[in-house]
């Protein structure tokens, strides 16, 4: 009886410990697409409400899709919900090369350098791959569009910069095992790691007399963000440790209590 409490003991630990995190990568990049879709004709605001539900920037309606898809943020952090369009490409971790199409499908968001001044770049989810380097998309394109569904020729657009692949954000969601309707693993496509600043190439497309300053609220944000992320880890651990002790116990009574 012993030898079959400490076997069925080691079993349980060995879940806690090793769960995985399992993701349907085609019925994420499902609920992102519909969400998108459900919003086109509503109004494009910067000020508020810009991540819905009535109204929407580019941005503010991507982070809204990834959170109808059931993830935190495009990289998992809290903190980067309802981020500007330049801080979804900086917290996206890989980008999808500008000249990779092939490997772009629905739910995929791809971003560009700002059309315009005052602005921090453009973003929009791709409900379609039509080829040569063509998409259908869903953006909220400004104020005289609002949310609207449309093709885009990123070929031939100098702007854009490359996308965030559906899938690495439910890695950097902590998916540790992404499958497809199949069942089949699926990773993310290969890319290039994204820095915080812009390439030679990125930055002729965008605007060459800038003035840079350190960003004391990014900065604190993600001092808060590794705070909240080590309290989450904590509190996690604590739980893992309180069941495992409660196992203990439990197996101690019964082997006490086989002895009497």
């Amino acid at each position: 009886m012993k030898r079959i409490i400490i076997v069925i003991l080691f079993f349980i630990l060995n879940i806690l410990v090793f769960s995985e995190k399992t993701c349907n990568d085609t019925d994420f990049r499902q609920a992102m697409v519909n969400y998108a879709n459900a919003q086109v004709g509503k109004p494009y605001s910067m000020i508020g409400p810009r991540v819905g539900p009535t109204s929407f920037d580019c941005s503010g309606l991507m982070s809204a899709s990834i959170k109808a898809g059931g993830m935190t943020s495009i990289s998992g952090k809290k903190g980067d919900f309802g981020t500007t369009a330049l801080g979804l490409r900086q917290s996206s971790g890989t980008l999808i090369s500008r000249n990779d199409f092939s490997n772009l499908k629905p739910g995929d968001i791809i971003h560009f350098s700002p059309y315009s001044s005052g602005t921090t770049g453009h973003v929009g989810i791709v409900v379609s791959n039509l080829g040569n380097g063509r998409v259908e998309m869903i953006d909220a394109r400004g104020k005289k569009y609002g949310v609207r569904r449309r093709i885009k020729n990123l070929a031939a657009d100098g702007h854009y910069l490359g996308a965030t692949s559906a899938t690495q954000i439910l890695k950097n969601n902590s998916c540790t095992s992404i499958v497809d309707e199949n069942g089949q693993i699926v990773v993310p496509p290969a890319g290039s790691t994204v820095g915080d600043t812009l390439t030679g190439d990125d930055a002729s497309r965008g605007f060459t007399n800038e003035t840079y300053e350190i960003d004391w609220d990014k900065i604190s944000q993600k001092f808060l963000d590794q705070i909240n992320s080590g309290v989450d880890r904590l509190l996690g651990g604590i739980g893992y440790l309180m069941v495992i002790m409660c196992c203990i116990d439990f197996t101690y009574y019964l082997i006490k209590k086989k002895g009497e």
